[in-house]
């Protein structure tokens, strides 16, 4: 076993000159190393830098690799308030349609005859009567309801019911996520129809339109779970990938061939980008390419010559205006 001892400010830095990383200000960098981590800041976003595993190209600087991870940083914050405004946005929506059809009442919206059953639990409980995923939502739902915190024991003590409106509010998106998905088709067609912008709808069939909101909502969960735990964003793409659109392909420039060969993927942050600008839902798109915009801008006034490369990490065309005023 290949163990890691604990190494302090000083050795780090000694190690990383000794594998040809030079340091503009070494107080400054021990000061970040201190601050932000040496697997965070070293480990996460070497890679780019190395010519091989234990070696920096000639001419690499901490700063270099510093910047890298402060514009991953930005874009981290930028992702996650995006979807931050996605989610909240598609709480709503779903609130509003359930409360419309079904009534504002708890056990009229949360119920059987809404969602479906879903798959069986690998490890059912009998006891707490868990035994498929809508019973995991239902218990989740009730948890909410049931709650000492506010609005929730307010709603419930003063008024004597959990609308829809306030029961979204004690629930994560992966509950949300899981309520889409065992929502009946008719009501799950009708919320993407309420999601995805007119010209979309319109090009698209019914099925098509349903796919795309499972496609967001699994890049939207997988993006937002990654950003929330701080994890390296940029070039990030999950382990599985999305249903095929012609138009999602088209736009974000993929090739279906080299996506079933594996020598392309759909799951990217442009992925993301391009289903975000399908939606209607509030500040969500706006908010990741103005982030995405600045971020950039800053990073290239001394590093301009990494931009191809970020780009090209984040699946974004070369040609890409990012740049531009808007």
């Amino acid at each position: 076993m290949n163990e890691k001892p604990f190494t302090t400010i000083s050795q780090q830095i000694t190690l990383l000159r000794e594998r040809n990383l030079i340091f503009e200000n070494e107080v400054i960098a021990a000061q970040r190393l201190s601050s932000d981590g040496y697997y965070e800041i070293i480990n996460g976003y070497k890679d780019t830098f190395l010519d091989n595993v234990d070696h920096f190209k000639d001419g690499t600087k901490f700063e270099d690799i510093y910047a890298l991870y402060y514009l991953d940083s930005r874009i981290r914050s930028t992702v996650l308030d995006s979807l931050g405004f996605f989610e909240q946005s598609l709480k709503q929506r779903l609130a509003y349609l359930l409360a419309e059809k079904y009534t504002e009442k708890f056990d009229s919206c949360i119920n059987e005859s809404i969602f479906s059953t879903g798959h069986k639990l690998k490890y059912p409980n009998k006891k707490k009567g868990l035994l498929n995923d809508r019973d995991v939502l239902f218990f989740k739902f009730k948890q909410v309801r049931d709650s000492e915190h506010e609005p929730f024991m307010n709603y419930r003590e003063n008024h004597g019911n959990v609308p829809p409106w306030i029961l979204f509010k004690g629930i994560d998106f992966g509950t949300l996520r899981s309520a889409i998905k065992l929502l009946n088709r008719d009501d799950k067609l009708l919320l993407a129809k309420r999601v995805f912008i007119e010209d979309i709808i319109q090009m698209h069939s019914d099925e098509q339109i349903i796919d795309l909101l499972s496609s967001i909502l699994f890049l939207a969960h997988k993006f937002r779970n990654r950003s929330a735990h701080g994890g390296r964003i940029y070039n990030y793409s999950p382990e599985h990938s999305i249903s095929y659109n012609k138009q999602l392909y088209s736009d974000s420039l993929i090739s279906k061939t080299a996506v079933k060969n594996g020598t392309d993927k759909n799951n990217s942050i442009f992925v993301l980008y391009n289903l975000l600008s399908y939606t209607d839902t509030g500040f969500s798109f706006i908010t990741l390419k103005l982030g995405l915009k600045r971020s950039l801008q800053s990073y290239s006034k001394h590093w301009e010559k990494q931009i191809p490369f970020i780009l090209n990490s984040m699946s974004f065309p070369e040609n890409y205006n990012w740049n531009s005023n808007y």
